[in-house]
């Protein structure tokens, strides 16, 4: 079986998504499934895995261009139809490349979360809402690794229940988990510390964390929670921190 990956981001790995598609072709692999994976090309300093094919990207636009990598990368699959035909299945991570691979009946969707802003306001986010909102429409396998995607689009998935299940037709929630035979405490000592890996950005829902940790503290009162990430600057930084001084958090709440 030929099964190829269509994403923005993979090589090299940095990141969830990236740690998330390395641990499932390891499975994919062990099947004896034969992987590929169409990715926008990296600087050339970077040797690439042979399974990785390069599709050409534009090259670094000023801000205000922010997401047009996003249509040049669909448009480019375009002229990637012949090897994509030659494929089993696909996989898009994220519903936005659908509109390109709806030729070939098998794709499955993944979703990382929610990648529009709500309500949308850019065209950019409006299109990608009004993509995954076709995927839905048209019946395609979707899996999602959170329900607050599932519940965006219209369907009923409350958090926190019905893990690796399929909730309605054609649509799956795996959320990502952690091997706990590999990640667990070795001679620790626990503190009451809530950790906050996540860039300071508003998709990154840091607004939501400090938001939800100031019902967590009234009932917690010794935890502390502490957010790792950048930028520390800019509107969305300034706006969590008045978040912060507005529920009087200041010695609860420290930004590493």
């Amino acid at each position: 079986m030929r099964l190829a990956h269509i994403t923005m981001h993979f090589f090299p790995v940095l990141g969830g998504q990236e740690t998330y598609i390395q641990s499932l072709n390891q499975l994919l692999v062990e099947e004896n499934i034969n992987v590929s994976i169409l990715q926008p090309s990296r600087p050339r300093t970077l040797k690439k895995p042979a399974f990785v094919h390069y599709v050409p990207r534009l090259r670094r636009l000023p801000r205000y261009f922010t997401g047009i990598d996003w249509f040049w990368f669909n448009l480019m699959l375009w002229f990637k139809k012949g090897f994509l035909n030659t494929q089993d299945v696909i996989i898009s991570h994220y519903p936005f490349h659908y509109p390109v691979l709806k030729h070939n009946p098998n794709v499955i969707i993944v979703s990382h979360g929610v990648d529009w802003c709500e309500p949308p306001r850019l065209l950019l986010d409006k299109f990608k809402k009004y993509a995954a909102r076709q995927v839905i429409k048209a019946g395609v396998k979707v899996v999602a690794n959170d329900t607050n995607f599932l519940r965006a689009l219209g369907l009923t998935a409350e958090a926190g229940n019905r893990f690796f299940e399929k909730v309605d037709e054609n649509i799956w929630f795996v959320p990502n988990c952690v091997d706990t035979a590999k990640y667990y405490c070795r001679n620790a000592v626990r503190e009451n510390i809530i950790f906050v890996p996540r860039n300071i950005t508003k998709s990154r829902g840091i607004h939501l964390a400090i938001e939800a940790f100031n019902h967590f503290i009234k009932k917690n009162t010794d935890f502390v929670m502490l957010i790792a990430g950048g930028p520390l600057s800019g509107k969305y930084y300034t706006f969590c921190l008045n978040l912060v001084k507005q529920h009087a958090l200041e010695d609860k709440v420290r930004f590493l």
